[in-house]
């Protein structure tokens, strides 16, 4: 019976012995962690709030960092940064392409200085009957500047030859014949010439001046033969003129018209006035003088170099 017993026993023993190792082992429970711990764990940082685009975009910029010195530190009195400084306005030269001011207004007058050959035709008229003056043909230079746009000063010399057309009879040698070359009339003269600006190319004017002129008559042939020595002369020549000019290239070569005009003062020397001459006997006879020269008129073509 004890037999019996041991044997049911530990057949139930072992069948329940697997059942009881297959239960999991209860864990131990960990030791407390101390508060310490806790109290050292860094807190998350907050973040900032994303800014929108809008306000991205109207932030301001930051002020440039005002320049330091070699030891690394801001220069003494700057505790703030300096403004930004305006740029200079930019120079026409350093523009590409470079820019056009005042395209659409008229070119304004330039002061000028002109320099160029005269070529043209002078009327002299004897004062009184007898001789006269034939036309001449003339030939001179002139220099030209506006001192101000509206005024021009001109200087100028122009030399013309004027044959003679004389009788004895006008030279107090009734029944003689008088051969006289002609006559070299040289002028130096200046005016004033107030200015009419028409366009940038064309110039109008009026002017009034003042010449010098220096006669010179060859040796006359008389014939029966009366020998005269060569003669001289000078006078004054007031004149006005009316001209104009026009620039063919511009800035370069202009050409010129003028008209001038006047009336003559202070003649003198011995080829208006009566002098000795020896007839074929040796005699001494007068030889009256040229008649004196009364007005002038004169017209002028000039090509114009620009200076």
């Amino acid at each position: 019976m004890r037999r019996l017993a041991w044997l049911l026993t530990s057949t139930a023993l072992t069948f329940a012995a697997p059942r009881i190792s297959a239960q999991p082992k209860p864990e131990a429970a960990a030791p407390d962690q101390p508060k310490e711990d806790e109290e050292d764990k860094p807190e998350p940082e907050a973040k900032p709030p994303e800014e929108s685009s809008s306000a991205a975009e109207t932030k301001p910029k930051p002020a440039p960092e005002a320049k330091k010195d070699d030891a690394g530190s801001l220069p003494e009195g700057d505790d703030e940064t300096p403004p930004e400084l305006p740029l200079p306005p930019p120079r026409s030269d350093e523009q590409e392409p470079r820019p056009v001011f005042h395209a659409n207004e008229p070119d304004k007058p330039r002061r000028l200085v002109l320099v160029g050959p005269d070529l043209g035709l002078t009327l002299r008229n004897a004062d009184g009957s007898g001789a006269s003056y034939s036309p001449g043909l003339s030939w001179g230079a002139h220099v030209r500047a506006e001192l101000l746009p509206f005024l021009g000063f001109r200087a100028w010399f122009t030399q013309t030859q004027h044959s003679v057309d004389v009788s004895g009879a006008d030279l107090g040698l009734p029944g003689h014949d008088v051969d006289q070359d002609p006559l070299t009339i040289a002028i130096i003269g200046a005016r004033l010439e107030p200015t009419w600006t028409v366009t940038p190319r064309l110039r109008l004017w009026l002017g009034l001046g003042v010449g010098w002129n220096r006669v010179n008559a060859p040796i006359a042939t008389i014939t029966p033969e009366v020998v005269v020595a060569k003669r001289k002369g000078v006078f004054l020549e007031w004149s006005a003129a009316l001209g104009g000019s026009y620039e063919v290239v511009k800035d370069w070569l202009a050409v010129s018209l003028m008209l001038s005009g006047g009336f003559t003062s202070n003649q003198s020397g011995n080829v208006f006035d009566s002098v000795q001459g020896i007839d074929q006997t040796g005699s001494k006879v007068t030889v009256g003088g040229y008649p004196e020269i009364e007005s002038t008129a004169s017209a002028l073509l000039g090509v114009d170099v620009i200076l």
